[in-house]
């Protein structure tokens, strides 16, 4: 599948909702494989430790422990070189990654977990 713009990734995160953005965050950012007993309201992923099971999807783009996890993979990611949290003006904020030669970031938002995972589709689906 080709890569695709910032404004796609931001309309298909639109219209979305929370438990099939937790799922497209679980299969392109984490690398996990989605089981076929998948349902967009309940995601279940293969268990990466037992293929014989599987599980629900975290809450990425809701639970801050989760979307911590995906700072953790890109962290440990070929080409990790920085991520950034930054507040703006009226307690909003914006997250960025580097990752190689590819930037992200967002505009500024209210949760932390929905900013993680936007800057981590962008910078792993984006083009660049």
């Amino acid at each position: 599948m080709s890569k695709l713009t910032r404004d796609e990734i931001m309309a298909r995160w639109d219209a979305s909702t929370s438990r099939e953005r937790d799922a497209w965050v679980a299969k392109k950012v984490m690398g996990l494989t989605m089981s076929e007993l998948s349902m967009n309201s309940y995601p279940k992923v293969v268990n990466p430790n037992n293929e014989a099971y599987i599980m629900a999807v975290d809450y990425y783009s809701t639970e801050i422990s989760a979307a911590m996890e995906i700072v953790e993979k890109l962290k440990h990611t070929e080409g990790f070189k920085y991520f950034c949290v930054s507040m703006m003006e009226g307690g909003k904020l914006t997250v960025g990654f580097i990752l190689g030669e590819k930037t992200s970031g967002t505009e500024p938002m209210l949760s932390l977990s929905e900013g993680i995972c936007k800057a981590a589709l962008l910078v792993m689906e984006g083009k660049g």
